[in-house]
């Protein structure tokens, strides 16, 4: 019994270091979306496929909610350009809202955009 008891401080800390160091990741995890800015062809397949409406497309950023994404990769699946890869690193926690959203600047559009006259 006394064993049972004094084994928690012989094991010493178990726990990560995170934030102060990224998470330990295995090679198979699945991590955020990331966006290759100049490959993007802004047509939202990954917009409609995901399912949690995690990721939002505007017509100078696309951004990724991490507190909503649940790293299913539909949207690399979807897009048409490959320009997304699930190597975008995982955040745990954020002090606010803002903090969780993970934006890439795309790069202006020459001519009009599609879609509109």
């Amino acid at each position: 019994m006394l064993d049972r008891l004094l084994r928690p401080l012989r094991t010493g800390v178990v726990t990560s270091g995170y934030p102060a160091e990224p998470p330990f990741l295995a090679p198979a995890t699945r991590q955020l979306p990331t966006l290759d800015a100049t490959r993007c062809t802004r047509d939202a397949a990954c917009v409609t496929v995901c399912p949690t409406g995690a990721i939002t497309l505007a017509a100078e950023a696309w951004t990724v909610d991490a507190g909503r994404c649940v790293f299913c990769g539909a949207c690399a699946l979807a897009c048409p350009a490959d320009a997304i890869r699930l190597a975008g690193g995982v955040t745990l926690a954020a002090t606010t809202a803002a903090g969780l959203r993970h934006v890439t600047r795309l790069p202006a559009r020459n001519g009009p955009v599609e879609g509109t006259p």
